[in-house]
This record gives C-alpha cells, structure tokens and sequence, in this order.
C-alpha cells in the first residue's frame, strides 16, 4: 500500500478555490509548467544515475491566491526491485538495506529543497515578493517497509523576497525557510 499524505490534496483543492474565484495568477500556466519541468530535471539529477532516486509522477505547480506558489510531487528515495515472478518476495535484510538507504538520502533531499527553492525564486519574475514559493515532496514507501524516521512528507517555503536576499548574499543563512516534515 501507497502512503499518500493528505496535505497535498488540500493543497490541490485550495488551488481549485483561487481558480474558481476568478483572479488571474500572476503566473502562466506555461512558465508553471516550465518551473515544473525544471524541477523534476534536476530531481532526476539529485544523484548518480547507476544509483537515482525514482520520481513518482510529474511535480504539479499551482498558484494559490493569497499564498503563492506551491510544487507538489512525489519520490521514492530508494527504489528496490519490486515483486515478480523472479523477485518473489521482499526479505528482511532488502528492507533493511533500503530503510538505512532512504535514511541517509533525507539530508541530501532537504538540502536539494531549498536550493531549488532559491532556483524557483530567482527565475521567476512575475511572483510577488511577499508571496510564499513551497516545494512540498510525498515519499513513497510500500507497505511492509519500515517508516521510523523517514518522513511521509517534506514541506519547504519561503517568501520570495526572503528567497532572493539568502540567493544574493544579503541574508547569510537559509532559517527564513520554513521546513515542515509530516
């Protein structure tokens, strides 16, 4: 079984509100796209190819009114060969290797989160400053594996104003980006 964490339809229904209240984002749907595009480009680069994490679907971009912008996607951390006729089973030693394997690629996640964020920010000139830009990433698990300490799902975002002065050097650190795990 999939777990899928429930913050990401809220996200998408608060989405289907702002389209419904009629305000244009000040965002095309093609530069949304785009930025999505981008995204996953540089997910699928996080790290070595004889050794990638595995995207689960595309990254979804959406403009919420009186928010900002909000990327969704999903990850598996550490893909494993799954059941068939050659793979019957699932030992306890696999989901051991991949729990160890999901637990050491988390630092390397969040801090891939908040560069893109920075990424995000410096790209796209439409966005108002004091609009939050959010990267909000769903870890995928099969149902069996160990979950302790893993996280169904990460939560970065900032303002954008916020995002540009850490990308230019005007703010040193990165704590004006709130990291929310789930």
């Amino acid at each position: 079984m999939i777990r899928r964490p429930v913050g990401t339809a809220f996200v998408l229904m608060l989405a289907g509100v702002t389209l419904l209240a009629g305000d244009k984002p000040p965002i095309s749907a093609a530069a949304m796209a785009e930025a999505s595009q981008k995204l996953d480009a540089r997910l699928g680069r996080m790290l070595p190819a004889d050794d990638a994490v595995e995207q689960v679907g595309l990254t979804q971009g959406t403009y919420i009114g009186g928010f900002g912008l909000v990327f969704v996607g999903s990850l598996n951390l550490a893909p494993m060969a799954g059941i068939s006729p050659f793979h019957q089973s699932v030992s306890k030693e696999e989901y051991a290797r991949i729990h160890q394997k999901k637990l050491e690629r988390l630092p390397k996640l969040r801090q891939f989160m908040q560069e893109q964020l920075l990424n995000i920010a410096a790209s796209l000139d439409t966005i108002p400053p004091n609009d939050q830009i959010a990267i909000a990433i769903a870890l995928f698990s099969f149902k069996g594996e160990d979950t302790s300490g893993i996280p169904s799902q990460i939560v970065m975002h900032a303002p954008k104003k916020i995002l540009i002065d850490m990308r230019t050097g005007r703010i040193a650190d990165r704590d004006g980006i709130r990291a929310e795990e789930f």
